[in-house]
């Protein structure tokens, strides 16, 4: 879903999440009370809002409480380009806006820096380590940034699931698959 939004105040973009939600017959027409459900932002470094290099604090604070108030758990996380551990995705969550984001709504900040190996059966990519808070997640809902990338250009929503590899681990799949068409199909594997 893509909507024009004035600014990042409350207001407006609490009105353009009220609008998508009601289009989809509210929060409420497709989760069910107590289901697990994972935000997948895009917080790539510790950049603050204003750098725009990262899902914004109060997109991810709106749609959680949406989903809150509709009577699910919810959880805010990523895995970004550093270590995968408490420490650093705590500063990461700090300097993104994320904590706040969360006590605003009632979501809760992932705190499960495990991961899983999952047999992906993709083009390229058979066998992929993948964080738990996602693979435990009743539904995902990917709210990512709208921005290039240096090897692919334009990934619109699909580059997001990267981080859904754990930490350092994603530095390997650049030099894995060098050639734009293979990291495209490694995406697509990934979140197909």
């Amino acid at each position: 879903v893509v909507l024009p939004c004035e600014d990042y105040s409350k207001e407006h973009v609490s009105a353009c999440v009220d609008s998508i939600f009601a289009d989809f017959g509210g929060a409420e027409a497709f989760l069910v009370k107590g289901k697990n459900i994972f935000i997948k932002a895009n917080l790539v470094t510790d950049l603050p809002p204003e750098r725009h290099g990262t899902t914004h604090p109060m997109l991810v604070e709106c749609i959680a409480r949406r989903l809150v108030e509709a009577g699910a758990r919810v959880v805010v996380g990523d895995s970004s380009g550093g270590a995968y551990t408490r420490a650093y995705m705590n500063n990461v969550y700090r300097v993104t806006g994320m904590t706040e984001a969360c006590k605003a709504s009632g979501a809760e900040l992932n705190d499960d820096f495990g991961f899983s190996t999952v047999d992906l059966k993709g083009k390229v990519n058979r066998h992929q380590e993948i964080i738990d808070v996602f693979l435990k997640a009743d539904a995902v809902i990917n709210v990512c940034k709208l921005k290039t990338h240096g090897m692919m250009g334009m990934t619109n929503a699909v580059k997001n699931f990267f981080g859904i590899i754990p930490g350092t681990m994603k530095p390997e799949y650049h030099y894995k698959y060098p050639k734009a068409a293979d990291f495209a199909d490694m995406l697509v594997d990934l979140c197909e």
